[in-house]
């Protein structure tokens, strides 16, 4: 499938053209070329630089930058695909390359230190458009060049036969580059991970590109299949999540990935009933920590007590027309049939159940808090969001005693670690006639008074005892006879 979007040219783009080899004539007669190198069907290849006014440049609507954030108004989306050249589509391109990332009905104050950046210093790192006017590179600071009343823009100049899979691919490959540019956000490289996979690209292939290791590709391409998934999963009737409404938690992700990793090598059904329940708790915006506190026993250990009856009642029947079968995901070209631990009656199935609900819960809710959206899913919502918190803070509290109750094992076995360092020590010492004896020998009776006291309290311990505990009862009977 293809891994772009072809938007034809802009109605001007004949005489956007001409002006353009008209500016790269004019600079090459002065004397003055100037280019910059960029990789085009990878090959090295120099761009001439020329200065164009800004009028006559278009805002891309393909670029990777805000690929996620055009969901924001499916509305407005899709008046960008049907007319991606016109005053609605650009304007809307706009406020979302000004907007925060993660909520785009916010100014980012990134983009205005950019603008300040460029006011005080100037545009120091050439853009880069097509032939036909549209900015491949640059367009945050076309916006902001803008903004701040500049006339005209310091571009490079793609080949006349460049397509809109070159648009693409140049564009991913420059932003690798450290300039003017603000870094994609979580979502967007996931998006571009993805979208170079499906071009036909592997993992090896993507990762020095972004100048990370194999398995991080790996690792947030089954991110970004998972958080398909779960926009597929939230939809009910007109209402589903976004891909953006994840912008935030990407640390909880990537933990999440390593733990799932870790516990499907042993045990599959648990390892997806683990990740259903951490999902759950993602949906609900619980802390990192928090979801560190979700194992795959989560619901029967703690949450099933908090749950309210109706909402724990509807769960145990489930919804068979979404938690059965396959899901297809937009931007795969396969259906995702969910594994082992999503099919029925196991604990993998009673998590996914408990997701299914929540995802589609705050889809209805508008994906806000109670009181907007559909006010029976904010409310059930809320419940479920208040039954979690009793059970993260239940689970706390026993992880802590568990700590405790491992911990006098644990400093028994770093003591042991120690002494069998200070054996080795005590052998150079001695080699060397370096020991002191004095210092040595007062230790000793350090120790031997701390294992006396040691065994004082082992001594009331009354369940059955193993060899250990009878040895140290035995060496401090030994010491005082």
């Amino acid at each position: 499938m293809a891994s772009y979007e072809d938007f034809g040219k802009p109605p001007a783009s004949k005489e956007t053209s001409r002006i353009i080899e008209e500016r790269i004539a004019e600079r090459s007669k002065q004397g003055l070329r100037e280019t910059f190198t960029v990789n085009f069907r990878d090959k090295q290849i120099p761009v001439e630089i020329i200065d164009i006014e800004l009028d006559s440049l278009y805002l891309n609507p393909g670029t990777h930058r805000i690929r996620a954030q055009r969901d924001l108004k499916p509305d407005k989306d899709q008046e960008l695909r049907d007319n991606p050249w016109g005053a609605a589509g650009q304007d809307y391109l706009r406020s979302l390359l000004m907007a925060t990332p993660s909520d785009p009905n916010k100014s980012d104050p990134e983009f205005y230190e950019l603008k300040e950046n460029l006011r005080q210093e100037g545009q120091n790192d050439a853009g880069l458009i097509t032939r036909w006017g549209v900015l491949v590179d640059g367009n945050t600071r076309a916006v902001a060049l803008k903004e701040l009343g500049k006339q005209t823009m310091r571009v490079g100049v793609l080949p006349a036969d460049a397509t809109w899979q070159d648009v693409s691919a140049v564009e991913l490959n420059l932003q690798m580059r450290l300039d003017q540019r603000r870094d994609y956000t979580y979502i967007n490289r996931l998006l571009a991970y993805g979208e170079l996979q499906e071009s036909g690209k592997t993992a090896e292939e993507i990762a020095p590109m972004f100048r990370v290791q194999k398995k991080t590709v790996n690792r947030d391409l089954w991110v970004l299949n998972q958080l398909r998934e779960l926009v597929e999963r939230s939809r009910a009737g007109q209402h589903s999540l976004r891909l953006m409404d994840f912008e935030e938690d990407q640390e909880k992700l990537r933990e999440l990935h390593r733990k799932y990793e870790d516990l499907r090598a042993t045990d599959p059904d648990a390892a997806e009933a683990l990740k259903e329940y951490r999902l759950s708790a993602l949906v609900l915006k619980f802390s990192k920590t928090d979801l560190r506190l979700v194992e795959d026993d989560f619901q029967s250990r703690y949450l099933d007590r908090y749950l309210r009856e109706d909402v724990r009642k509807g769960l145990e029947q489930g919804d068979d027309a979404k938690t059965d079968g396959s899901v297809r995901i937009p931007g795969l070209n396969a259906a995702v049939t969910p594994g082992s631990g999503a099919q029925g009656g196991s604990v993998g199935a009673q998590a996914r159940r408990l997701t299914d609900t929540l995802l589609r819960d705050k889809a209805r809710a508008g994906g806000a808090a109670l009181g907007e959206g559909e006010p029976e899913a904010a409310e059930r919502l809320e419940s479920v969001r208040e039954a979690m918190k009793s059970s993260l803070k239940l689970a706390g509290s026993n992880a802590r005693v568990k700590k405790q109750e491992k911990a006098t094992a644990e400093r028994i076995s770093t003591a042991a670690e120690e002494i069998r360092q200070c054996s080795h020590e005590l052998v150079q010492s001695r080699a060397k006639q370096a020991l002191d004896v004095e210092a040595f020998d007062d230790a000793l009776v350090y120790l031997r008074d701390s294992l006396h006291e040691l065994a004082r309290h082992a001594s009331k311990i009354r369940s059955e005892t193993g060899g250990g505990v009878e040895w140290l009862l035995n060496a401090a009977k030994r010491s005082n006879s």
